[in-house]
């Protein structure tokens, strides 16, 4: 649906896809919104509409909009460095320009490589930026000062111009494609990282005087403060595998071939959201053979990371997500792509295993796992503050949804037991050497 007859006629020219102007088109699988339109009853009916009226009202007011754009880490800003614009669909950029100005007027060329850092910083904002007002497609300005990406506004209604309609065009028949085809296997893997804490001291022990930076044993990019070579953070690299259970019992592996020097009983392992000093630290889950979309981005926030930030530490949480953890973070690998919210849930095997089959619970099902709690400003903010009080209604009403799943029966001993741990108001220990629970000697 368009919110105009000159661009209805491109699409119809350029995309070949059925479009209407006004209500009286007939019921559809997918409605999208172009016309950005606040009310379902000025829509076609539809299974689904992309740039839901819900979303749109949040982004129609200025402050709120601003305000969750900071919320999911984003910078602001109103220019003063060099123009950038990026067209998303669907999690997935589909254009990004650079703009300069000619003859006193700004104009837009195509960036044809986004292999660097700064280019793939500007998707990575542009990809966040759409998800933190649950868009599923808009425009984006950026500008970049001092090599950082900063959001100057958001648009749900693109530009309706040849090239952008085309692009568009096609977008919208691969998601068609996406959700007509049946669900393919596909692997998980993941990245935890965790601490190596002096028991006496309680100084951390930086990782990288005993491990090298690549390797299923290896370091995380964070260095120390006022360091260029040294890095504080262990990261365990399991292959990934069909089921969460393989995934884990790879890590168990890899964790004792840790060096002998690491084994000491001197030496605590510790993970978490932050478990010592300023650093944070994450465990990423990966995803290999799944196509990324904003439908799944918004499952794993509601029913991965709400019910993650149910059993962590409020006080570290909070800590960690003034920098990291920010909800709808994904980042595109060669492989795949992945989920970079959840903090380090090495605490114990039994949160290891219900992490990675909730994300795989989750995978499987996005399609029909379509309550979003982040509609609402005031449960993101619970969320970066953890305020579980705030959070645990929702945490009910999406629990009740994955238990109604299928496929829940197969991972439900060890999802049960995280929502028991969830219920009771309990937080994991931070401060307790994960070996003992590994079983690592």
């Amino acid at each position: 649906m368009v919110n105009s007859p000159r661009l209805a006629r491109r699409f119809r020219r350029y995309g070949r896809l059925p479009v209407t102007t006004g209500v009286d088109g007939e019921g559809a699988d997918i409605v999208v919104n172009w016309a950005g339109r606040t009310s379902a009853d000025a829509l076609p009916p539809a299974s689904r509409i992309l740039n839901r009226p819900e979303a749109l009202m949040l982004w129609r007011d200025r402050r709120i909009r601003r305000r969750l754009l900071r919320m999911y880490g984003l910078r602001l800003a109103r220019g003063g460095g060099e123009r950038f614009r990026a067209h998303v669909f669907d999690s997935q950029v589909l254009l990004l320009l650079r703009g300069r100005l000619r003859r006193g007027r700004l104009r837009f060329w195509r960036v044809h490589s986004i292999r660097s850092k700064e280019m793939k910083s500007l998707v990575e904002t542009a990809q966040r930026a759409v998800a933190a007002v649950r868009l599923d497609f808009g425009v984006v300005d950026m500008v970049l000062k001092r090599r950082e990406p900063y959001v100057v506004r958001v648009r749900p209604t693109p530009p309706g111009g040849p090239v952008s309609v085309r692009r568009y065009a096609s977008a919208i028949r691969d998601f068609q494609r996406l959700l007509a085809r049946r669900p393919t296997p596909f692997l998980i893997g993941a990245d935890p990282e965790f601490m190596l804490v002096h028991r006496r001291t309680r100084r951390l022990i930086v990782a990288s005087y005993y491990l090298r930076k690549e390797g299923s044993l290896g370091l995380d990019n964070q260095r120390l403060a006022g360091s260029r070579t040294r890095r504080p953070i262990a990261e365990v690299r399991p292959r990934p595998a069909a089921e969460p259970a393989q995934v884990v019992e790879r890590i168990r592996r890899l964790l004792r071939r840790m060096p002998r020097r690491l084994r000491h009983r001197s030496v605590r392992w510790c993970a978490g959201s932050g478990p010592r000093g300023s650093y944070p630290i994450g465990g990423h889950v990966h995803f290999s053979g799944l196509p990324l979309s904003a439908g799944l981005v918004r499952a794993l926030d509601a029913y991965l990371a709400l019910p993650l930030a149910m059993v962590e530490d409020p006080r570290r949480a909070r800590r960690r997500r003034r920098r990291y953890g920010f909800l709808s973070d994904v980042r595109e690998k060669s492989w795949g792509f992945e989920y970079r919210t959840p903090p380090s849930w090495l605490v114990t095997p039994g949160y290891a295993r219900a992490v990675l089959s909730l994300a795989r619970l989750v995978a499987m099902h996005w399609r029909r796992l379509e309550r979003d709690p982040f509609l609402d400003p005031s449960v993101v903010r619970a969320f970066k503050m953890c305020d579980k009080a705030v959070l645990r209604p929702h945490f009910e009403a999406v629990w009740a949804d994955l238990q109604a799943l299928p496929d829940y029966a197969r991972y439900a001993a060890d999802l049960d037991a995280l929502a028991a741990v969830a219920r009771s108001g309990r937080s994991w220990n931070e401060q307790r050497d994960f070996r003992l629970a590994w079983g690592v000697r």
